[in-house]
C-alpha cells in the first residue's frame, strides 16, 4: 500500500465535489474568521473546515500566508477550546495532503500549535485530534526520528492513562500507537523502542486480553 493510500479521510464528511469551485475562501470568509465575535469566527472556521476536505483545497490553505497563519492562529492556547478545536481539524484535513506533512512538521508554528495540543491541553478532543495530525505527520520518513524523540513518551503515557473518559479512551489508544507504529517503521527508532522496557510493557499490556479488541 503506498503512503498516500494510508492518508484516509474522516468516515463522515460532507459531500465535497468540485468545493473548490463552489465556494472560494473570499475575504468576507477570511475576516470573520479573525473576528472579535465568537459566534461568527467559528461559523468563518466551519467553513473552512468543509472546503479544506477538498484535496485540491487542503494545498490552496496551507500554501497561501494569509489563510495559513489564520488557521494557525485559531489552533492557539488563548483560543476558546470549541474554536480551537474546529481549527485543529482543518489542520488535520491539510495534513492528509500528503506534500503538505512535511512542511507540517518544519514550521516553527503548526509545530509549536501540535506539541501544545498535545503536551500541554487537558481537553480530550483536542489531544485526539492532535494525536490524528501526528499519525500523518509520521508517514514522512524525514520527520521519524525528531518525531520518536519528541513524543514517544508522551504517547506512552496518553496510553497508559486510565482517566481518559471510555468514549475517547479506545480511539485514542488505537490512534496513539498507530503513530508510534509509523515512526518504529524506522530502523533506529525500532532498536530504541525495543530496548526501552517501559514502551514494551506499554505494548504488551495494550495487547493483553484486559484491553479491548480495538486496542489489542
Amino acid at each position: 500500500m503506498s503512503v498516500k493510500s494510508k492518508l484516509v479521510e474522516d468516515v463522515l464528511r460532507p459531500n465535497t465535489t468540485n468545493n473548490h469551485h463552489r465556494l472560494k475562501l473570499k475575504e468576507k470568509t477570511l475576516l470573520d474568521a479573525t473576528s472579535y465575535n465568537l459566534e461568527d469566527r467559528k461559523v468563518a472556521l466551519e467553513a473552512i473546515r468543509a472546503l479544506s476536505l477538498d484535496d485540491l483545497t487542503k494545498s490552496k490553505i496551507w500554501n497561501d500566508k494569509k489563510q495559513r497563519q489564520i488557521i494557525l492562529d485559531a489552533c492557539n492556547t488563548n483560543v476558546p477550546d470549541d474554536l480551537r478545536i474546529v481549527g485543529l481539524r482543518i489542520l488535520k484535513n491539510i495534513s492528509f495532503q500528503y506534500d503538505t506533512i512535511g512542511e507540517l512538521w518544519n514550521n516553527t508554528k503548526s509545530h509549536q500549535v501540535i506539541n501544545d495540543a498535545l503536551v500541554l491541553s487537558d481537553n480530550v478532543q483536542i489531544k485526539f485530534i492532535a494525536i490524528g495530525i501526528l499519525a500523518n505527520v509520521a508517514l514522512n520518513d524525514k520527520n521519524k526520528e525528531e518525531m520518536y524523540d519528541q513524543f514517544c513518551w508522551t504517547l506512552c503515557n496518553i496510553i497508559s492513562d486510565t482517566s481518559i473518559p471510555p468514549i475517547f479512551r479506545d480511539s485514542i489508544v488505537k490512534d496513539s500507537f498507530k503513530v508510534l507504529r509509523r515512526l518504529t517503521e524506522l530502523k533506529e527508532n525500532k532498536q530504541r523502542f525495543y530496548d526501552q522496557r517501559e514502551m514494551k510493557q506499554c505494548l504488551f499490556k495494550a495487547a493483553s486480553l484486559h484491553e479491548t479488541n480495538i486496542v489489542r
